[in-house]
């Protein structure tokens, strides 16, 4: 026998012995079958040989399994959505277009902003840095001024019309540490009385991970009225706050139930590191963390630090409206109490500052560096660089070492430059 036979005869044997047990799989289900009531039966199938075959088949079909009917609606019930069993009268959903005369005819309400000029209500702010930028001071310095009528940093042009009703939730700061620096900020506006329009939750586990969590949170927010909350930082109540775009959004989606009933949401985020390779040419609201909270933020602010106790404000790519004029911020406290004093700052000047204050930082560790060793650790261009070291040798802030021609330069911070620094940054 050669081994086409041998196949054909072992496919033959297997052949014969499914259509036994089926035969008596069907032999068994044949008494069954004549029991069932002549009208449930369903209509006769062409194709079969007998009614034990056709019930082999049609019996599996027809049945539902109850108990899994049973399992689907609760689990349905769990998560909010419906389900509705065979037969059952599926949900009616209304009607969702609205055609232009209705649409365009509606009249909406003028919008009041917050802080005229630099924060619209209903939006998403994203405050973001790296750390030590004052980002918490900034937001902690905000909710005091909504909640008692007064500008931020002491800047006139942002002062609200009227006082908001504001929340601060840290979940990194100590409570003792945020209740001193807001009795601070009050002393500092010489405000005696506690405003009972702000309120505080520090440290209170809220995890937006939790449907719980989400869902306690937004109904305190609209059972207090809230029109303001600052959620610091945004890393701390949620696991997806540094990840991807698909990761980020179903916490903006949370978020937007705020915005459409015209509450602002404000977030503390931090940026990512530079890249390892090349110059960082990123825009400064593409710098946070995640690479989703630039896309759904209407309002993107970027912290960075200049100086000592001295951080330049850059309101950056804006959604609604025109970006706002940066801006720094000096940290002062004293007797009299907590400040963070606000000077208005060209784009041009904010690169400038920001650029300054890098170099410098760099040659406090590494003095007696090229200028092609600073314009590689920096990732910036040269030009932007050597611009920056000539600004700073003109201001008397560095000094450098001729090496001779082709040979370059050696740079060192100058004694004092960094007091100098900070005073150049905080002149108007």
């Amino acid at each position: 026998m050669n081994i086409s036979d041998w196949i054909e005869e072992q496919v033959s044997s297997m052949m014969q012995d499914g259509r036994d047990q089926a035969c008596g799989l069907a032999e068994d289900l044949e008494e069954r079958q004549a029991i069932m009531d002549e009208s449930s039966r369903p209509p006769r199938t062409d194709g079969f040989k007998s009614q034990a075959d056709r019930a082999i088949f049609t019996t599996g079909l027809f049945q539902r399994d109850t108990k899994l009917d049973e399992a689907i609606a609760r689990y349905a019930d769990l998560n909010g959505t419906s389900h509705s069993p065979k037969g059952a009268e599926a949900r009616v959903l209304g009607d969702f277009i609205e055609f232009a005369p209705s649409f365009l005819s509606s009249i909406d309400p003028p919008l009041e902003e917050i802080f005229p000029g630099l924060l619209p209500p209903g939006v998403l702010v994203t405050f973001h840095g790296d750390p030590r930028t004052m980002k918490t001071q900034a937001a902690e310095e905000m909710a005091v001024a909504g909640a008692t009528a007064t500008p931020p940093f002491g800047m006139e042009c942002f002062r609200p019309k009227r006082p908001y009703r504001c929340l601060y939730s840290s979940q990194e700061d100590a409570a003792r540490i945020v209740r001193a620096r807001a009795n601070g900020l009050l002393k500092g506006r010489n405000i005696a009385a506690t405003p009972d329009n702000l309120a505080f939750a520090v440290h209170k586990g809220i995890d937006f991970d939790l449907p719980e969590w989400r869902e306690h949170f937004f109904g305190e927010v609209v059972k207090h009225g809230f029109e303001l909350v600052f959620i610091d930082p945004i890393r701390s109540y949620t696991a997806h706050a540094d990840k991807g775009p698909s990761d980020v959004l179903p916490i903006a989606k949370y978020f937007r139930r705020f915005l459409v009933l015209g509450i602002t949401i404000c977030i503390v985020h931090h940026d990512t590191k530079p890249p390892a390779n090349g110059p960082d040419t990123r825009r400064r609201s593409h710098r946070a963390s995640g690479g989703g909270w630039f896309s759904v933020s209407e309002c993107p602010v970027s912290f960075e630090r200049i100086g000592d106790g001295v951080s330049l404000v850059s309101p950056e790519d804006y959604k609604l409206s025109s970006d706002p004029q940066p801006f720094t911020i000096t940290y002062k406290e004293d007797s009299q109490g907590i400040r963070l004093i606000g000077e208005s700052a060209s784009a041009g000047e904010a690169e400038s500052l920001a650029m300054d204050e890098k170099i410098v930082a760099h040659l406090a560790q590494n003095p007696g560096v090229s200028g092609r060793s600073i314009t590689k650790a920096l990732r910036k261009g040269s030009e932007t660089v050597l611009c920056g070291l000539d600004r700073l040798y003109r201001s008397g802030v560095v000094d450098c070492v001729d090496l001779g021609r082709g040979k370059g330069k050696k740079w060192m911070l100058c004694q004092g430059a960094l007091g100098a620094l900070s005073t150049r940054s905080t002149t108007p």
